[in-house]
């Protein structure tokens, strides 16, 4: 697994040094004000900071980005890999999709209706 201080200091573009300092500037300041640790921090605080501080959906990638950047440049672990916030980031988690309640009873009624014929009993 790679970690900023794997990365070369040219590996980040000045726009993205500017973009994570103000970043991880806003994040500390809120975590001052909030009362939350800001490194190492935990996957909920980032997900408090998130909803505390709405932005659109790549602002708030990049926040994290910037988090994580961070924590991985000291040697700590990255919040925003956790399933919790890759899902609130619209991130895949790995873990298989859930099916909301509704959708799901909707399908079982719909399988139940289903007239009982020979290809259910193992026709196939």
């Amino acid at each position: 697994m790679s970690t900023a201080k794997d990365c070369p200091p040219q590996a980040l573009s000045p726009a993205t040094v500017r973009a994570y300092a103000g970043d991880w500037a806003l994040f500390t300041d809120w975590c001052r004000t909030s009362g939350e640790s800001e490194l190492p921090t935990d996957p909920d605080t980032v997900l408090f900071f998130l909803t505390d501080c709405p932005a659109a959906a790549a602002t708030q990638r990049r926040r994290v980005a910037a988090i994580d950047h961070h924590h991985a440049g000291a040697g700590h672990r990255r919040p925003g890999v956790s399933p919790a916030v890759r899902a609130a980031l619209g991130r895949s988690t790995g873990e298989p999709p859930q099916q909301p309640p509704a959708i799901a009873a909707a399908v079982e009624t719909a399988m139940r209706a289903l007239p009982s014929s020979g290809w259910t009993r193992g026709m196939f």
